[in-house]
């Protein structure tokens, strides 16, 4: 009887584990900027190979590359938008929660208060060949200015940091 308290106990302590692992994957932020993966887009979230992801987009992504790639080009104010990065090469790449929105305005591309800020776990995720990362989600809040946002996000091979961004534009219903 201890004996299979024990194992229970166990098992329960792994799928914890496990649940919480994929937490960073899904690149939580503060506040009431989440990706959640069984709201809308959960398809997007759900695919694990990148040739199968960028065709359901409309969409091609060159062979040996790692791109960032949105759920939709279009939203409204308010609804959610997913990104994740899609691995075409045959290196391992590592990658944070980390995430940032921006928006295009009349001096460039500037970080969007509305954006995530953290606090993000220290854990690096690998992404692997011909594979397709974890979500990060975004909703544009109502009364934020329409136009161009995108998200921006890092890739580690090796030691080298490269930047990653996926663009979407936000329109207001009407």
């Amino acid at each position: 009887m201890f004996e299979m308290r024990k194992k229970s106990h166990w098992k329960i302590g792994v799928i914890a584990i496990m649940a919480l692992s994929w937490l960073h994957a899904l690149g939580w932020s503060s506040g009431r900027h989440q990706a959640l993966a069984s709201q809308a887009g959960v398809g997007f979230c759900q695919i694990a190979n990148a040739d199968d992801l960028p065709p359901r987009l409309g969409e091609q992504t060159p062979a040996n590359t790692i791109k960032l790639v949105v759920s939709k080009q279009e939203v409204e104010l308010g609804e959610l938008v997913q990104a994740r990065l899609v691995n075409t090469t045959q290196l391992v790449a590592r990658y944070g929660s980390e995430f940032k929105i921006q928006r295009y305005g009349r001096t460039g591309w500037k970080t969007d208060p509305s954006s995530p800020d953290g606090p993000w776990p220290r854990r690096m995720g690998k992404l692997l060949p011909g594979r397709a990362a974890g979500c990060y989600g975004f909703s544009v809040p109502l009364g934020r200015d329409p136009g161009r946002y995108r998200f921006l996000t890092s890739v580690y091979l090796g030691s080298a940091k490269q930047g990653r961004v996926a663009e979407f534009v936000a329109r207001v219903t009407g």
